[in-house]
């Protein structure tokens, strides 16, 4: 898990067990063996919105049948937190999830926020993968940069019947061309990656 503690002008020893809404918000881990919470890192205000975000690196997570390719959470930031288990797909008010390319990639190993890099005027993050062979070289590993424009969501019909076709948005390393994609052709993001079926935002 990963806990998000308010400021406070008259701070005093917190019990994480019985953590108050007034004191801050936890964010729990999707399934065993994610480790949720090992990097943890400010993300800037990636949304826009006024607030400022959260990233949660989760090395060991499994998604997309993927051991150990790691994924990394970003969470917004809001006028009413409350506790977020990542087992449940983010809504697009909540956040979004950004999964490793291969197995043993352990994408989100570091997460940090990057400023603005690309000068759209909302924050971008990045983090690490140590695991990654690009380039034939094992265990090289790779940092990503990701943007986050503005979001506008559409729905790909390719993916009613999916069952992740859900409000929200994942930005899968291991797809790079459309080809990859050429059953379910959806929007680019960032114009190098792409993603699988879900309501996603356009870029």
């Amino acid at each position: 898990s990963a806990y998000v503690i308010y400021g406070s002008a008259s701070p005093a020893t917190i019990d994480l067990e019985r953590l108050r809404s007034e004191e801050g918000f936890r964010i729990d881990g999707a399934d065993e063996g994610d480790y949720a919470g090992h990097s943890v890192s400010v993300a800037g205000d990636v949304n826009g919105d006024g607030r400022d975000d959260v990233i949660v690196g989760a090395y060991s997570a499994d998604n997309n049948d993927r051991d150990y390719s790691g994924s990394a959470y970003v969470i917004y930031g809001s006028a009413s937190p409350a506790t977020i288990d990542l087992r449940n797909d983010l809504g697009s008010e909540e956040g979004f999830r950004i999964d490793g390319a291969a197995a043993n990639d352990y994408a989100g190993y570091s997460v940090s926020v990057a400023g603005d890099v690309n000068g759209d005027g909302r924050d971008d993050v990045i983090f690490g993968a140590y695991g990654t062979d690009e380039n034939g070289r094992p265990d090289s590993g790779s940092t990503y940069m990701i943007y986050v424009p503005e979001q506008e969501i559409v729905t790909d019909p390719a993916c009613d019947d999916d069952p992740h076709s859900n409000d929200f948005a994942i930005f899968d390393l291991a797809i790079d061309t459309p080809d990859s994609l050429d059953q379910h052709p959806v929007p680019t993001v960032t114009g190098e990656f792409w993603a699988l079926c879900a309501t996603l935002p356009t870029w």
